[in-house]
């Protein structure tokens, strides 16, 4: 069986991970913990053992969980409300985010427009994942739970804890409750939920923020795009939604600088903050692929060795015995 988290961006995927990667947790039920990170989606599916945990899985359809999970596989989906998803895209890419050649792109366009037309800019970036969201909002299979981030936050402890039990991971009331106070909001930031920090990745903490950045036109033409797509997740019970929003929302932080351009000043500070620790984590992946190169090295030169010694025992005759292959934590 192997067990994986489904997700998209901004839907506190590296928070839902860091809850299912508890050592304790996973050394009491004796997982493997996998990094969503492959190639493509079947590498997803094949590469994992039996017994791994894979998280986060990003912008996975359910007509591609259909094709490659196993029949013993089980999945965890956690989705947003996109409204906020666009709201903390935006914010992410404007600010926090650390930089790559498209978090760059992104931030260069964002700043290059007036901040009034920022969530249109979201709702391109959404579009790219909204048609994958969209599909799980069919019948789901037996295999998947269906989590609301709202639901997680607003109650984490609960939630988790039937989380847990869908995935078949035991884990006794205290240590849910351990888990879920070391990676709250306030443990990882130092700020209460809803303590806005729009420099930090873990900015607000809070669902339902996107009342305060939508405008009217703006919620009319998300409906537009998305018709009915709201009211089919259940963050809407009629596509009217956009009437009731009024009022001039809060801005997000640009303010002109005395050259006449828009980015903030403290953006120039954090832009070369964020090439510094780019750099200094480039630094350590370089280190760490080579010793992972010599690392396979050894392990080629080994598969040499004990091929010439196989070829070697068969012309003498010889039979080579295999040792009994024991499995993680000491299991035969």
């Amino acid at each position: 069986m192997k067990r994986y988290h489904l997700t998209f961006a901004k839907c506190g995927s590296h928070w839902v991970r860091d809850l299912l990667f508890d050592a304790g947790l996973l050394e009491s039920n004796k997982l493997e913990p996998v990094y969503g990170n492959f190639e493509n989606v079947a590498l997803a599916f094949s590469q994992p053992r039996e017994g791994s945990v894979i998280a986060p899985l990003y912008d996975l359809s359910l007509p591609l969980w259909e094709k490659f999970s196993g029949k013993d596989d089980l999945g965890v989906l956690v989705i947003r409300d996109p409204r906020d998803i666009i709201v903390s895209m935006v914010f992410s890419m404007a600010y926090s985010h650390a930089l790559s050649p498209a978090i760059e792109v992104s931030r260069s366009l964002l700043h290059a427009l007036p901040e009034e037309k920022w969530m249109e800019a979201g709702m391109l970036f959404l579009s790219q994942q909204s048609a994958s969201m969209e599909s799980w909002f069919a019948e789901l299979p037996q295999n998947v739970l269906r989590v609301c981030y709202r639901d997680l936050v607003a109650d984490t402890e609960s939630t988790f804890g039937r989380m847990l039990d869908f995935l078949k991971i035991q884990a006794a009331p205290q240590d849910v409750r351990r888990i879920v106070t070391g990676n709250s909001f306030e443990a990882q930031t130092g700020r209460k939920a809803g303590e806005e920090d729009q420099w930090s990745h873990l900015r607000k903490g809070r669902p339902g923020d996107w009342e305060n950045h939508f405008t009217q036109a703006q919620a009319e033409l998300f409906e537009r795009t998305w018709p009915g797509w709201l009211c089919r997740m259940g963050y809407e019970s009629h596509s009217e939604w956009p009437a009731r929003l009024s009022g001039e929302k809060s801005k997000i932080g640009k303010t002109p600088n005395d050259n006449g351009t828009t980015v903030p000043p403290e953006w120039i500070i954090q832009k070369r903050a964020f090439e510094k620790r780019l750099l200094e984590q480039e630094k350590t992946v370089r280190k760490q692929q080579g010793y992972i190169g010599s690392l396979e090295g050894k392990r080629d030169d080994f598969l040499r060795r004990i091929k010439v010694l196989r070829a070697e025992c068969e012309r003498l005759g010889l039979e080579l015995k295999k040792r009994p292959r024991r499995g993680w934590f000491g299991r035969k």
